[in-house]
């Protein structure tokens, strides 16, 4: 019986799916392919597009890196033959200056006489306000007690060597006054000349020499970058700075800092020039301050 049941059963699933094949497929699971799980398809596409884009800013940055050595290579090369243009103006106008002014330094070198004469020193030992000789015997001779004749006192009341002797009086026996030493008298002898010679002049007066005047208007921590600002300043600014020397001067540093260097021009012929220099670089917008014109050329 089971077996016919199970027969029957077949028979009419054959029939059903030869009749309407329809009905048979609505009951049996449809098939559909599968999805690849995430969308790692998609995830591996975006990951290689953001790869791609990270290479070509990588790319570009380079770019922009060798355009910017390719300037500063440049810039640099501009600066040096301006820096080179500028040191050889410099040392033809120094070659000029020292040819025009060794004729004027030789025509006004001061004599013997003139540089005695400024100087105001006291005559040499020896030689009287009269210009002739004393002999240092006859001196000697002439201050011995006992030696001396009568002195006249208005035969020679012009010269002031006379005029300051004393008169001697002898008050002991020849023989005493001849046993005296002439070398004794000389050692005590006063030098009344040359108190007159300097008595006849008023006191000396000194005068302080001014300081030239300087301009303050560049720093840098190196020599090299105050030689570029100079070369810069005095190119740009040449109707202010044409007539300046550069010289520079070395600040203490700050804290655990370097030290720096300061720019100074100068020398300046006036304050008032100074003022007027400073003022037309300020309107420029360069730093600028007077002051001393010091330190080491630069």
């Amino acid at each position: 019986m089971a077996w016919c049941a199970i027969g029957l059963l077949a028979a009419a699933y054959l029939i059903a799916l030869a009749v309407r094949p329809d009905l048979v497929t609505e009951h049996l699971p449809a098939f559909r392919p599968g999805e690849p799980d995430g969308n790692q398809g998609q995830r591996a596409m975006s990951r290689a597009v953001a790869e791609v884009q990270t290479l070509r800013q990588s790319v570009s940055q380079v770019q922009l890196d060798v355009a910017k050595i390719k300037t500063a290579v440049s810039v640099t090369e501009q600066r040096q033959e301006v820096i080179e243009k500028t040191l050889g103006a410099r040392l033809t106008t120094l070659e000029e200056k020292i040819t025009f002014s060794a004729p004027i330094v030789a025509t006004a070198k001061p004599g013997a006489a003139t540089v005695a004469a400024k100087s105001g020193g006291a005559r040499p030992e020896g030689v009287s306000s009269s210009g002739g000789a004393i002999d240092g015997s006859q001196l000697a001779q002439a201050l011995t007690i006992g030696a001396v004749p009568p002195i006249e006192t208005g035969s020679i009341g012009s010269s002031p060597a006379a005029a300051a002797l004393p008169k001697v009086i002898d008050a002991r026996p020849p023989q005493a006054s001849a046993a005296v030493p002439a070398t004794s008298a000389a050692t005590t002898t006063p030098e009344p000349a040359a108190a007159g010679t300097l008595a006849g002049f008023g006191p000396a007066v000194v005068t302080p020499a001014k300081e030239p005047v300087g301009l303050r208007i560049s720093n840098g921590t190196s020599l090299d970058a105050l030689r570029l600002s100079w070369s810069l300043l005095a190119d740009r600014h040449a109707a202010q700075l044409k007539n300046l020397e550069a010289r520079y001067v070395t600040r203490a540093p700050v804290a655990d800092g370097e030290p720096s260097f300061e720019l100074v021009a100068g020398p300046v012929k006036s304050p008032a020039e100074a003022k007027r220099i400073c003022k037309a670089l300020a309107a420029k917008n360069i730093p600028c301050q007077i002051g001393t014109f010091e330190g080491a050329g630069l």
